[in-house]
């Protein structure tokens, strides 16, 4: 560990062989090969087979992650892996998470570019059922992939730029397009393609 001054009585803090740091508050963890924390600026970056788990809400992996303290957001860079608890996971080059921490905001939300991949795991995920509702079967998975993904809040998932949706009995295409986790439907707009998957 190596700390250096900025001369405004704060320090930058370097960690090789190893850094692993943990958050008793929220449970977080984070682990990378080397970290950097800025003091004065308040955020971690990591580098280097790069895990962060947010217990109970998401976890990732990447090759870099700058994780801003006072936001609560973390950036996430190169070959980046986000797994909800859910089960609906992100691939990518990168991914934006916003950490629902009130009073900074109430609901998370998953924001990737560089035209990711997102299974979406609907409804049929046990956790979602309502109090009382009779169980379902469908636990299908939708695919999407598009130049940009938003997961808001495991709820809606938006998608822009050459969109393509693939399940099980259909596939579409689209310019932009919404996905209700809960309802299982899809909301296409403009250039709209259905087709139906036979088998």
């Amino acid at each position: 560990i190596q700390a250096l001054s900025d001369g405004q009585g704060k320090y930058v803090n370097y960690i090789g062989g190893g850094a692993v740091a943990r958050c008793e508050v929220t449970r977080s963890r984070l682990a990378a090969d080397s970290a950097e924390y800025y003091e004065s600026a308040g955020f971690l970056v990591l580098v280097g087979n790069v895990s962060y788990e947010d217990p109970g809400r998401a976890r990732l992996t990447s090759d870099r992650l700058t994780y801003y303290l006072g936001e609560e957001r973390v950036v996430a860079e190169g070959n980046v892996v986000a797994t909800l608890p859910s089960g609906t996971t992100m691939r990518g080059p990168f991914a934006e998470y916003l950490r629902a921490v009130p009073p900074i905001r109430t609901t998370s939300r998953l924001t990737a570019t560089g035209r990711p991949t997102v299974r979406a795991v609907g409804a049929g995920n046990e956790r979602r059922r309502p109090a009382g509702a009779p169980a379902r079967p469908d636990t299908s998975v939708t695919t999407i992939i598009a130049n940009t993904v938003i997961d808001d809040d495991e709820q809606f998932v938006y998608a822009s730029g050459q969109v393509n949706i693939v399940r099980a009995d259909v596939t579409a295409d689209a310019d932009s397009a919404t996905f209700d986790q809960n309802t299982e439907q899809a909301r296409l707009v403009n250039n709209a393609v259905i087709r139906g998957r036979s088998g």
